[in-house]
């Protein structure tokens, strides 16, 4: 036995009669050999007249699928100009009817938009139910889906049943510290001794070596001193221009360390040396060299701000 999907639509203009046209072409190339695809189009003369072909058509539908617009909801409404779209008019008065019969129990007319329509355009009975975009692939899919009952979601097979053991059963007496009623009385006939005191005096003795533990953590863990350096300008004599690669040497009778000096900040000329353990105070000989420049010693006291001038060599 046959099912029918009719297609119940205003004739707003030629390009929507064509679009709605290509929705009737499209099912009809999907839908399984036992649907009916019917849409006004494909039959131009009814013999039995239009309001008895709309009626029969709606009547033995399957599916009534109605593209709402706002020139099929004005007619449906009775807001359209008198004389005008007498088509979609007569076709809502039978489906206002098919549906006030039914109770409000609705599997047959389903409301389709397009996807520049807006939901005010679906009449008020079938606002509640689903509606479908079908100019759209997805929106399309779904409505096929709807028309062949293929829903794109099923419940899984049912299970063997999840067994849960049971909470075990307590008895009158089998609650954790709760002793015997039988066993009450003096201490030594049963009854454990609990001293509250002495736990007491045990929290007590905790607490005090914790704080010992850390009054003596911030009084024996200092941080390390940090090893005294010293930082500033070489400059060139006379234009105080910065002087790059220099080489720096603090002159160790003892030792003979030497100590390459290192750029601070990013600041061109700027150069920062470390001060020996030995030699953290009093002063410093230092040796400043470069090319190109008369080699210069001096005496500094460790950590204190210095400006080297650098005098250019004199041509021999």
């Amino acid at each position: 036995m046959s099912e029918s999907v009719f297609i119940s639509y205003s004739h707003d203009n030629e390009e929507h009669a064509n679009l709605v046209l290509r929705l009737a072409n499209q099912l009809r190339a999907d839908l399984p050999d036992h649907f009916e695809v019917v849409i006004d189009q494909w039959h131009p003369n009814s013999v039995e007249g239009w309001t008895h072909w709309m009626e029969k058509q709606i009547t033995r539908a399957r599916f009534v699928l109605l593209v709402c617009t706002e020139t099929y909801y004005n007619r449906v409404t009775r807001k359209e100009e008198p004389g005008v779209g007498f088509g979609a008019t007569w076709e809502a008065t039978i489906i206002y009817n098919l549906l006030y019969k039914a109770q409000g129990r609705n599997e047959k007319f389903i409301p389709l938009l397009a996807s520049d329509g807006s939901d005010e355009h679906i009449p008020l009975p079938l606002q509640d139910y689903t509606r479908y975009i079908f100019d759209t692939k997805e929106g399309y899919i779904r409505l096929l889906r709807r028309l062949t009952d293929q829903p794109e979601y099923i419940p899984p097979p049912p299970g063997d049943g999840k067994k849960l053991p049971p909470k075990p059963a307590t008895g009158l007496f089998d609650k954790k510290d709760e002793r015997d009623p039988s066993t009450k009385g003096s201490p030594g006939e049963g009854q454990p001794v609990r001293c509250k005191t002495s736990r007491f005096f045990t929290f007590c003795w905790v607490l005090t070596i914790i704080t010992l533990i850390g009054v003596a953590g911030l009084v024996y863990i200092r941080p390390p001193t940090p090893t005294p350096r010293i930082s500033d300008f070489i400059v060139e004599a006379g234009s105080s221009r910065p002087v790059r690669g220099v080489r720096l040497t603090i002159l160790d009778l003892e030792t003979g360390n030497t100590q390459p000096p290192s750029t601070r900040s990013g600041a061109k000329g700027c150069f920062t040396i470390p001060v020996p353990p030995a030699y953290t105070s009093g002063n410093l000989n230092l040796r400043i060299e470069k090319e190109g420049f008369e080699t210069k010693r001096i005496l500094v006291q460790a950590g204190a701000p210095i400006q080297i001038s650098l005098k250019p060599e004199r041509p021999q």
